[in-house]
């Protein structure tokens, strides 16, 4: 709690307390026998703050939209963060996937080189075959860029809502 809400408290407390000795000193009003157990609204002290028009909602109200206000602009700061996070990581993981994206495929180069070596041989060249370890490697790379962008996408939404 804060210490300006502490205050504000306090000073409506007391003067929710300076009424209520006011309407002590008038007799009271009991529309209810004593014996049914159940106190009368002028036998509370506290009746005063169930009224909606009362001071302590008032400062609840304002203490509620502080903490709220706080809470939403330190969301807003956080998913900031990481969108900046996931953009810069989603554009260093490309520059590598396009590197590495080479190895799943056939090097026409390579097969020029061979056609202008063997010409005789070059229909009948060997089947391409790609090695376990840059299928996962690959793999991991493009789950993992994928994920950002999942994430990206739900911090973009996110941060519409707010």
């Amino acid at each position: 709690m804060s210490k300006e809400f502490a205050k504000d408290l306090i000073s409506a407390e007391s003067q929710i307390a300076s009424v209520s000795v006011i309407q002590s000193a008038s007799p009271p009003n009991r529309e209810s026998s004593v014996d049914d157990g159940l106190e009368s609204e002028n036998d509370n002290p506290y009746s005063q703050n169930l009224q909606s028009d009362s001071i302590i909602w008032s400062l609840y109200l304002e203490e509620a939209e502080k903490e709220d206000k706080e809470l939403v602009s330190s969301l807003k700061v956080g998913i900031d963060q990481l969108l900046i996070f996931a953009g810069l990581f989603g554009a260093i993981l490309t520059a590598f996937l396009i590197e590495s994206r080479k190895d799943l495929q056939v090097d026409p180069l390579q097969e020029i080189l061979q056609a202008l070596q063997n010409p005789l041989t070059a229909t009948t060249s060997p089947p391409f075959k790609i090695s376990k370890s840059s299928l996962i490697v690959n793999y991991l790379w493009f789950s993992s860029l994928a994920l950002t962008l999942i994430s990206a996408l739900c911090a973009v939404l996110a941060r519409q809502w707010l």
